[in-house]
């Protein structure tokens, strides 16, 4: 059976701020990590979908 988490965000005006680049460095990082989860080494897997973000 697979899960998925799913998670509902509104941005504060801190990651308004922050310039897109470094965004999206975070939304890769969680991306990379997600993927991490679906090694079949692991008892867990996860799906990941690209993420992008727009100014």
């Amino acid at each position: 059976m697979s899960h998925y988490l799913v998670e509902l965000y509104t941005p504060n005006a801190a990651w308004r701020a922050l310039p897109v680049e470094n965004r999206q460095q975070f939304l890769d990082g969680i991306q990379a990590a997600m993927g991490e989860l679906s090694n079949p080494s692991l008892q867990s897997s996860a799906s990941t979908a690209a993420v992008r973000i727009q100014a």
